[in-house]
């Protein structure tokens, strides 16, 4: 797709979605010269189909073909809300028979910022939990039929899975530990967390606010962030920036690092969905690389990054013989075990390559196509 295509694409999503949140009703001539086709695989990319249904379904804009389609975005989001919480609730009463903290994160809090919470669109579901815990959730997870390929004792996520759909992230920490900087802010959790039930916890909105930007500023440097962060970020900072204490703020991105990416990446959520404002010539190529990038970003841009800044050869290198750091935050026995390297190099490309021989076959044509 052109550049100038996708940008229309861009901007006819962040009207429908400017539409779904201000209870607007779409201009009918706006909704006939836009590519609907186009703008559900970008919606799809960007997890932002709901919200989008939402104001297409407002008024009788669509065919009727067209409008079954819309009808059914909206339907699944409303069954998956539905199903998850049904989920999530055996899950954390488990926690709490259990005596064990745990805290909603990400999309579990800003879904309630939404004009309805099942139009705030997931993958997972996300919870920190007291890492004492572990053993007693991952013996539960697994009895009620989860599976999971990762979750150890010291992963900082535990991740299971379930049929049809149902994902659940358990974080122990919030990042991976050999993310040396945002770790270390993270180590001590008690300084963050309040009581707000029994053995439920939450974060200050000051401190939510610090941890969303940080993790969106994670998937912009990794692969790219998509819409759906930067509506979080405006809705976010409509309905809580009279309250918030920004003197805190500002001290806390300015430890991190991202003071200045969460100024821009703010500025352009507040033109894109509020003042309508037109875009500066580096605003719109930030905008066209979000459009581009997907919900969580594409491989083709991690891998991009990486190798502009190592070389192709260096980086097939690192990938099959990882540095130190990152056993320490992927594989932490190796790390702590030097000795089993050798024996884990081996394992990685024997039983990995087998288990996820597409993925790698993808990763290959990336490398390849580059220059």
């Amino acid at each position: 797709m052109t550049k100038e295509k996708t940008l229309k694409c861009g901007y006819d999503i962040v009207y429908l979605i400017n539409c779904a949140i201000s209870g607007g009703k779409p201009n009918i001539d706006r909704v006939r010269s836009m590519d609907l086709d186009d703008v559900k695989k970008f919606c799809g990319r960007h997890r932002v189909s709901a919200v989008v249904a939402y104001a297409l379904l407002s008024d009788d804009l669509l065919s009727d073909e067209q409008k079954l389609v819309w009808q059914d975005k909206l339907n699944y989001a409303m069954l998956w809300s539905l199903t998850f919480q049904q989920q999530r609730e055996k899950i954390l009463e488990h926690m709490r028979k259990n005596k064990i903290r745990y805290m909603l994160m990400k999309g579990l809090v800003l879904r309630e910022l939404y004009p309805e919470p099942y139009l705030r669109e997931m993958v997972d579901n996300d919870i920190y939990y007291d890492a004492d815990g572990y053993r007693i959730m991952r013996k539960f997870m697994l009895k009620n039929g989860y599976k999971t390929p990762s979750a150890t004792k010291e992963t900082h996520v535990d991740e299971y899975f379930m049929e049809p759909y149902y994902s659940f992230e358990l974080h122990k920490r919030f990042f991976m530990i050999n993310r040396d900087k945002w770790s270390k802010y993270y180590s001590d959790m008690s300084k963050f967390l309040i009581l707000s039930g029994d053995y439920e916890y939450k974060m200050s909105d000051e401190d939510f606010y610090v941890y969303i930007t940080l993790h969106s500023y994670k998937h912009m440097s990794d692969s790219g962030v998509g819409l759906r962060a930067l509506l979080d970020c405006f809705l976010y900072n409509e309905k809580k920036k009279d309250t918030l204490n920004w003197e805190y703020i500002y001290k806390e991105l300015e430890k991190l690092g991202i003071l200045d990416f969460e100024k821009s990446f703010k500025n352009l959520s507040e033109k894109l969905f509020k003042t309508n404002e037109k875009l500066s010539f580096e605003e719109e190529k930030d905008f066209l690389f979000i459009i581009s990038s997907g919900a969580f970003g594409t491989a083709r841009q991690k891998i991009g990054k990486s190798i502009d800044s190592l070389g192709k050869s260096s980086y097939l290198r690192r990938r099959l013989f990882p540095t130190l750091e990152w056993y320490r935050g992927n594989a932490p026995f190796v790390y702590r075990h030097k000795w089993s390297i050798p024996f884990y190099v081996v394992y990685r490309i024997i039983f990995k390559g087998i288990s996820g021989r597409k993925r790698i076959k993808k990763e290959i044509d990336i490398v390849n196509k580059m220059k």
